[in-house]
Order: C-alpha cells, then structure tokens, then sequence
C-alpha cells in the first residue's frame, strides 16, 4: 500500500523497491528513452540486476529481457548487457534465449559454488568437469 493513498504496489525482492510493470507500452517507452540517454552519454552497455524478478507480476520475464535486448541492439548495435541471476544453471541457460550477452551465474563463482568445491577437492578432473559444464553452458547460448 502506498501511504496515504488507495494504491498498492508489487514488491518481491523488496518492500521498498516496487516492480515496474514490465508488460505496460508507458513503462518500455521510458526504458527505452534511458537506454537511449545512457548510450547518447557514451556507456557501452548495462548490468541488468535480478533478472529473475522480471517474471513477477504475470510478467513474462524472458519475452521482456527479449524485448530489452532487441531495444538495445536498435539503439546500439554494439552494446553488451549482462544479467544478475541468482538460479541454478538450467535457469540461466533457459534466459539466454532471449538473446542476452552474458549472465552472472553465481553457483558456479561463489566461494561455496561449484568452481570453488571443484578447486577445494584436489581433483584435477573434477576441476576440467566444471570448467567444461561451464563452457557448455556458454556455447548453448
């Protein structure tokens, strides 16, 4: 609930950080226009922050992150966006369909994730294993 007011809002990560309706034409025109101001200042791409979030609200979050990415590409052909994504490797593999550059995959990078169990273990093999997941994951892209 917005005080003082009869409106309410969706807020998943946070009570203090409302969702945009990323389904809503209003909403995309005006990302598109700060993408478009950022790239007009010289930034070469963005860091999108918990892409898992944009499939809240019954928001399709891949089909927006398509949309984002088709955007960008218009108004900079050689920009590069990654995407903070907390999921399991399956998930992240499913989101780069929508044509994203690059994903945060944390699991494999956190100092209790795979890469770092896999370096702990002493086993060379374990340690290509991984590398080679990690690979494939990238190429699938």
């Amino acid at each position: 609930n917005i005080p003082d007011t009869e409106y309410f809002y969706e807020a998943n990560f946070d009570s203090s950080m409302p969702e945009l309706n990323v389904s809503n034409e209003k909403v995309r025109e005006e990302i598109k226009n700060i993408m478009q101001f950022w790239f007009d200042m010289g930034v070469a791409g963005f860091r999108l922050d918990a892409i898992k979030y944009y499939n809240t609200g019954g928001d399709d979050g891949i089909e927006f992150l398509t949309w984002f990415m088709k955007t960008a590409k218009e108004i900079k052909e050689d920009c590069y966006i990654i995407g903070e994504n907390w999921w399991g490797s399956s998930q992240i593999l499913e989101w780069y369909s929508s044509g994203i550059d690059s994903q945060f995959n944390f699991p494999m990078s956190q100092a209790d994730g795979h890469f770092a169990n896999a370096a702990r273990s002493g086993n060379k093999a374990l340690v290509l294993d991984t590398m080679r997941l990690a690979l494939t994951l990238r190429r699938k892209k």
